[in-house]
């Protein structure tokens, strides 16, 4: 059984790093937009901080690209977007094309030699909600009747939590790069690092009470607790590699005297987070079993 879970994980590959990147790139753009709207910049910050958004902009964009190329044929893409509204998985591909639009348009306008702040923020304003729908589409896109063990309430809330650990420790290194003053000393890093751990905890909560009911999900093959015997190691694995990127920020933003990793330490933390989330989204792929007579 386990082989059959690897084929099939492996075989979906590409739909892995979507689940993984898209997400995790949407919210942190999603954070830094908000915090773009609300906080005091001058012209010279919030320039620096909008053309930031590219990294979260190109992990978003790897992660729509790998799923792209599980259609094929180029040319398929027409009847994805032909489906929209009928096909969850249309959908979910329809809003991500649609938010990174909204967001490359933005992120190109901060090249403009004198950029209206007011038409920014309400452009970005628009942009944070398509965020949401999409990280929301994506979460409901796998919510199939026929996929036992997907049609369960834990999908949807491990995406989007998923989401919020690794969007909020991008959102981290994308402010730092955009050296948002004062950053290092503000609430909004600890409040960022604090929603990692939280929804860190949440998600670990959620994926053990799926774990229990994954024995109890079976068809003519066997149970899909045989399809990935060792999602408890998985747990394991999320738990300890996310925690490790929230050390390397918490501490720090905790101190008497507050400050960021070097730019090097913050790579690795959003690293090891994105790994954690890769290897929950390949253990997700491998549970795959019908209601039917097949896997």
């Amino acid at each position: 059984m386990i082989e059959l879970g690897l084929q099939t994980a492996l075989s979906e590959i590409t739909l892995v790093l979507f689940t993984t990147f898209a997400p995790a790139g949407v919210f942190a753009f999603m954070v830094v937009g908000v915090y773009l709207i609300f906080a005091k910049l001058d012209s010279e910050q919030r320039h620096a901080i909008s053309l930031s958004l590219i990294l979260s902009n190109v992990i978003t964009l790897v992660g729509l690209v790998a799923s792209a190329t599980h259609l094929g044929n180029p040319a398929n893409a027409l009847y994805v977007f032909m489906r929209v509204g009928q096909s969850p998985l249309s959908t979910e591909v329809f809003c991500m094309v649609v938010f990174l639009l909204f967001a490359g348009v933005f992120w190109l306008y901060s090249f403009s030699l004198k950029p209206k702040v007011l038409l920014q923020k309400i452009w970005m304003g628009v942009t944070v909600v398509l965020g949401a729908i999409a990280i929301t589409s994506i979460a409901f896109a796998y919510n199939v009747s026929t996929i036992s063990t997907w049609n369960t309430v834990f999908v949807p809330i491990n995406l989007w939590l998923n989401a919020l650990v690794g969007g909020s420790i991008m959102a981290l290194l994308t402010l730092q790069l955009g050296k948002a003053p004062g950053f290092a000393t503000s609430k909004t890093a600890k409040g960022l690092c604090a929603l990692a751990a939280v929804a860190l905890v949440a998600n670990a909560v959620s994926m053990v009470l799926q774990d229990v009911q994954l024995p109890t999900l079976t068809n003519a093959f066997g149970s899909a607790a045989e399809l990935v015997p060792f999602y408890k190691i998985v747990i394991v694995a999320f738990v300890v590699l996310v925690a490790t990127g929230l050390f390397i920020y918490g501490p720090r933003l905790y101190h008497t005297e507050p400050h960021l990793p070097g730019l090097t330490l913050a790579c690795v933390a959003n690293f090891v987070v994105l790994l954690g989330i890769f290897l929950t989204r390949f253990s997700f792929y491998m549970m795959h079993m019908t209601v039917g007579l097949a896997i």
